[in-house]
C-alpha cells in the first residue's frame, strides 16, 4: 500500500528521507467506487440510493461491521453549518459554525464520527464510515502536510484506532439521495 518517493536526484553525503504517511501502515482504507458502474446524471435517485444500499449490505454486512452514517450540510440561509452521525451505538447532530464550505463541514462531520468512535473502542471491530466527498476522503489519506490542523487531528486520530486493532475504511456514498 505504501509507496516509496524516489531519491533525491542530487548526489550529496547526507541520506534522504522519503515521507511517509504513517495511515499506509494502518488497517485504515478507502473505496471510493461503491456504484462506479452509475452515472449520477444518468441515475434516478431512488435506483442510486437501492443500489447503493444493496452494495452496502453485501460488502459491509450490519453482523460483520459497524456502518456510520455522515452528512453535513448548510443548514438555514444564514449559512449556518451542521454536521449529522448515526449508526447502531450512537446519534448525533451539531452545528459547527457559519460561513463555512461544504468541504469544511464534511471534516467537521468525519472528526465527530471518529471523537464518537474513539469512546466506543470496546463496541466494534470493524467500523465504515460512509462518507459523500470523495474531496474529504482523499486529502485525509494524501500524503501531502495538510493546510488545516483539523486533518491533521484526523490522521492522527485514526493513528490511536491501530493501537487497538481496529478495521477502518472510509466508503464514498452518492450525495442527495437520502442514505
Amino acid at each position: 500500500m505504501s509507496q516509496l518517493l524516489k531519491s533525491n536526484e542530487h548526489y550529496n553525503s547526507e541520506p534522504s528521507i522519503p515521507a511517509v504517511n504513517p495511515l499506509d501502515f494502518m488497517t485504515v482504507a478507502t473505496n471510493l467506487s461503491l456504484t462506479e458502474d452509475l452515472k449520477k446524471k444518468r441515475t434516478s435517485p431512488v435506483v442510486l440510493k437501492l443500489t447503493t444500499l444493496e452494495r452496502i449490505d453485501l460488502h459491509y454486512p450490519e453482523k460483520d461491521w459497524l456502518r456510520v452514517y455522515t452528512d453535513g450540510s448548510q443548514v438555514d440561509e444564514a449559512n449556518t453549518a451542521g454536521a449529522g452521525v448515526h449508526c447502531r451505538l450512537f446519534l448525533q447532530y451539531t452545528s459547527v459554525g457559519v460561513n463555512k464550505s461544504n468541504f469544511d463541514v464534511e471534516i467537521e462531520t468525519i472528526s465527530l464520527v471518529l471523537q464518537q468512535l474513539i469512546c466506543r473502542l470496546q463496541a466494534f471491530e470493524k467500523v465504515v464510515i460512509l462518507v459523500d466527498s470523495k474531496a474529504a476522503i482523499q486529502v485525509i489519506f494524501s500524503n501531502s502536510q495538510p493546510k488545516l490542523k483539523q486533518i491533521n487531528d484526523i490522521k492522527q486520530t485514526l493513528i490511536h484506532f491501530q493501537a487497538f486493532t481496529k478495521i477502518v475504511l472510509f466508503q464514498w456514498v452518492p450525495s442527495h439521495v437520502g442514505l
